[in-house]
C-alpha cells in the first residue's frame, strides 16, 4: 500500500477543520430558529410622575340671607311665630312670610374635613325686642346633603333651640364635628325660626351670623 505523503495528510486536516467549522454554523443556524436565540441584549430604565396637592380650609355660606318681609302681629295676637321650614302662624302674621326662605346653607368648599361653628351677633332680645317670654329666635341645622356631616351639633339638631351669640352668653356655637369636603356630601343647612311679641318696637330688624370652619 502506498504511504500518504505529509502533504496530503495536512490537506486532509485542513478540509476536515473546513467541514468541522461548517457543520457548527449550520447546527447554530438550526437552533437559532428552533429556539428563538437571537442575542440580542435588552435594556430598561424607570421615571416617574409627580403631584403636591395643598391643603385648603374654606367655608362658605351658599344660602346666607333669610328674610321675612316686613309685617306685623295681627289683631287678636300676642304673637306671630314663622320658620324656614314652612311653619307660620298665617292668621297672626300680617305682611310676613316664609315665602322662598329655606334657611342658611353652609358649603366646605376647601379638601380638608371641618368642624363648623356658629355664632349671631344678636340674640331673641336685642334682635327682636318686646317681651322676653314671648320673643324666640331660634335655629335647627339639618343634613343638607346625605351625610354631609358626621354629627350634627346635639343642641340645635334635635329640634329649635336658642341661637349662640357671639358677644353674649352662648358663644359656644359649634354645630358639625366634620363636615366632608365631598362634592356630593359638602353642605349643612340652618333653619330659623322667630317668634315676634305684639310689643315688639317698630323698624328693621337683623342680625348678622358668622361662621367658621377648622380643619380637623
Amino acid at each position: 500500500m502506498a504511504s500518504v505523503s505529509n502533504k496530503a495528510l495536512a490537506t486532509l486536516l485542513v478540509v476536515g477543520i473546513i467541514l468541522s467549522i461548517g457543520a457548527t454554523v449550520l447546527s447554530l443556524n438550526m437552533f437559532s430558529g428552533m429556539f428563538g436565540i437571537t442575542g440580542m441584549v435588552t435594556n430598561t430604565t424607570s421615571g416617574y410622575v409627580n403631584a403636591s396637592i395643598t391643603a385648603r380650609t374654606a367655608v362658605n355660606l351658599t344660602k346666607k340671607a333669610v328674610n321675612f318681609g316686613s309685617g306685623y302681629v295681627g289683631m287678636g295676637c300676642n304673637n306671630c311665630t314663622v320658620d324656614t321650614q314652612g311653619g307660620i302662624t298665617s292668621a297672626c302674621c300680617v305682611g310676613i312670610t316664609n315665602t322662598g326662605q329655606t334657611g342658611l346653607v353652609i358649603e366646605n368648599t376647601g379638601n380638608t374635613n371641618l368642624q363648623v361653628d356658629i355664632n349671631f351677633s344678636k340674640g331673641a332680645t336685642a334682635f327682636i325686642g318686646g317681651s322676653n317670654n314671648i320673643n324666640e329666635f331660634k335655629m335647627l341645622v339639618v343634613q343638607n346633603e346625605t351625610k354631609s356631616c358626621k354629627t350634627l351639633g346635639s343642641t340645635w339638631s334635635s329640634a329649635y333651640a336658642n341661637v349662640p351669640t357671639y358677644n353674649g352668653v352662648e358663644s359656644a356655637g359649634r354645630i358639625c364635628d366634620l363636615l366632608t369636603p365631598n362634592q356630593a356630601n359638602d353642605t349643612i343647612r340652618v333653619h330659623i325660626n322667630i317668634t315676634i311679641p305684639d310689643n315688639a318696637p317698630s323698624g328693621a330688624k337683623n342680625t348678622s351670623v358668622l361662621v367658621t370652619g377648622t380643619s380637623s
